[in-house]
């Protein structure tokens, strides 16, 4: 009894070296060969892709895959985010070249188009994210934006109806090295310690856009995403606690959940 369960586990665990093996020489055929693949010659550059093989008979690929895709796209944006899709079924040859055997597989591209990841069988959104995300950090410069106060010589925009200052330089960073502004919210489930994180934008701007462009779409993404979770929201400058006489104290109780009444009475 003991040696069968000891040669069912010997079992599993060469099944699972010989799968990495082979996801592993399968990503290194496929990147010695992507960069000058027909298939990417449309691409956008320094944009991050996913190539798509599914079939007209692949119901995975229609219910599951296909909805994912779609998702993913409408999250991160199409300036973002380029998806190609192939029927393995009447591009043959280029099924070949990139070793697919079964719908749906997927392969994902750095900005650089250079095959990173591949899945076999269903890829959910959240899965493509964290494959695109930890491309992003292998391979490109981050900047962290924060929304500190740029003081007198900080640059001007509107947030919630106030005219604050923002710091210029770190935009102007940004754009000299042709980073992509990324803002992203961290929004806690109830009364749990569970959070869902949501990209809500994902924008390139030239080397010659205005700083200000850029801080503006900065600014109102995040008050955009204040107005959406206004209780999870906690300011500690005194400019924004100042209220008209008769308004209610927003930071009275910020320890307690919000009535739906008060939420939409806040963002109104």
């Amino acid at each position: 009894m003991i040696e069968r369960i000891i040669f069912v586990i010997f079992l599993m665990i060469a099944g699972v070296v010989a799968y990495r093996l082979y996801t592993r020489y399968h990503l290194q055929w496929a990147a010695a060969s992507a960069s000058a693949d027909p298939l990417l010659h449309g691409l956008k550059p320094n944009v991050p892709a996913i190539v798509y093989f599914t079939t007209p008979t692949c119901a995975p690929c229609r219910t599951q895959q296909q909805p994912a895709l779609a998702r993913l796209q409408a999250e991160l944006g199409e300036d973002s985010i380029q998806i190609i899709q192939i029927d393995a079924t009447q591009n043959a040859e280029a099924a070949d070249r990139w070793g697919v055997f079964s719908a749906p597989t997927t392969f994902v591209l750095d900005s650089r188009r250079q095959v990173r990841d591949v899945n076999y069988g269903v890829a959910d959104t959240d899965k493509l994210k964290r494959q695109l995300l930890k491309r992003a950090r292998d391979n490109q410069p981050l900047l962290a934006i924060l929304d500190q106060y740029g003081g007198d010589s900080g640059y001007a925009a509107p947030y919630f109806g106030v005219n604050t200052r923002w710091q210029a330089d770190v935009f102007k960073v940004f754009l000299r090295n042709g980073l992509k502004l990324c803002v992203s919210e961290c929004v806690r489930r109830g009364d749990t310690f569970h959070v869902d994180y949501r990209v809500l934008l994902m924008r390139e701007f030239p080397p010659e856009a205005d700083v200000g462009e850029v801080i503006r779409a900065y600014a109102q993404t995040l008050e955009e995403m204040v107005r959406r979770h206004p209780e999870q929201y906690f300011w500690l400058h005194k400019r924004f606690k100042t209220r008209k006489e008769g308004e209610p104290d927003r930071y009275a109780n910020p320890g307690s959940s919000l009535s739906q009444e008060q939420r939409q009475a806040m963002i109104a």
